[in-house]
């Protein structure tokens, strides 16, 4: 008898943080796993000794499957999540951390149709922003991090990331983004020594493109020129 007192008195103290006024205030937020597996070994026992099973010993397991299943449910019915696509790989010792002031170029369109809403790229100017301060969707501040100067990554957002439930201006609500991004630069980092070398070969290509258009359009003027040149002497000739 008193070896049971014993029992019944650990019993009450463990059963005490789960009384069913804690659970139906707050559902899913009290689940003591350990005790969990003890209470289940301890109902194996009773059944195996034909013994019986005490009230709040039931009454704890059927709120625990049920928070249990509450869980899970709330787990299989969890937001999509972000997918990002590195499209140009970058090795570099710095990457973006929270905090960070970035320069990010942009193309955003919409998953449904591939309509474009905006792009950076158009006015050519990168955004400039804080990553990982809320001063931009969710999407961003976490798909940009960890990036390298120079880097580039498709973003595919879902709503949960992106605007929501809001209209906002072309983009309607409840729609999934995809954002194609390049990380121009973190203030106080330099870039990667491969990528300034690949900007100066970029803007080397470019003075070349520039001279040899302009050697063709000297040369297509000339041609022109002589052309009135001769047609010119022709009718002075059949004077």
């Amino acid at each position: 008898m008193i070896e049971r007192a014993g029992e019944r008195q650990r019993s009450a103290e463990r059963w005490g943080p789960y009384r069913s006024r804690d659970y139906h205030n707050h559902p899913g937020t009290h689940l003591d796993l350990p005790f969990l597996i003890s209470t289940i070994h301890s109902i194996k026992n009773s059944i195996k000794n034909n013994r019986p099973i005490q009230t709040t010993t039931m009454r704890f397991l059927t709120l625990s499957i049920a928070v249990l299943a509450s869980a899970t449910s709330t787990v299989l019915a969890a937001d999509p999540e972000l997918n990002i696509e590195v499209t140009r790989a970058v090795e570099c010792e710095r990457k973006t951390q929270r905090g960070d002031k970035v320069d990010v170029h942009y193309r955003g369109s919409l998953q449904a149709d591939g309509s474009e809403f905006d792009a950076s790229y158009n006015r050519g100017s990168p955004l400039s922003f804080v990553v990982g301060q809320g001063q931009v969707i969710k999407g961003w501040d976490e798909g940009l991090l960890d990036m390298c100067i120079g880097e580039k990554r498709t973003l595919t957002i879902p709503p949960n990331l992106g605007y929501g439930d809001r209209n906002m201006g072309p983009i309607p609500a409840g729609s999934t983004l995809i954002f194609e991004t390049e990380l121009m630069g973190i203030k106080g980092v330099e870039a990667p020594a491969s990528i300034v070398k690949e900007a100066a070969s970029e803007e080397t290509e470019g003075v070349k493109e520039k001279i040899k258009a302009k050697i063709e359009d000297a040369a297509e003027a000339v041609k022109v020129t002589l052309e009135d040149t001769d047609a010119g002497g022709q009718e002075h000739n059949e004077l």
